[in-house]
């Protein structure tokens, strides 16, 4: 049984903190009526980010040094994990 879900992800600005302009990644998992948010664990400078595909842009490195490669197997990692699991 597969369970009827959307998964997405967004930046959300982080306040109070020294991340110089960049902001969070999150993941947002919507099933059933309820909703799960997580953070990735990067962040990313809101102009390197592409809303539409929910990746990082390509030739980019955050604050961290974390190059847009690495940002995005992680995002798409994290997918993968998702839909694994609303697969009974």
């Amino acid at each position: 049984m597969i369970i009827k879900r959307n998964i997405s992800f967004y930046l959300q600005k982080v306040y109070n903190s020294t991340n110089n302009g960049e902001s969070q990644i999150r993941m947002r998992v919507r099933w059933d009526g309820n909703i799960a948010q997580f953070n990735c664990g990067y962040t990313v400078d809101p102009k390197k980010w592409d809303s539409s595909n929910s990746r990082c842009r390509r030739n980019y490195f955050n604050r961290k040094g974390f190059s847009s490669v690495d940002i995005n197997k992680e995002i798409l990692r994290l997918e993968d994990l998702a839909q694994d699991v609303f697969k009974l």
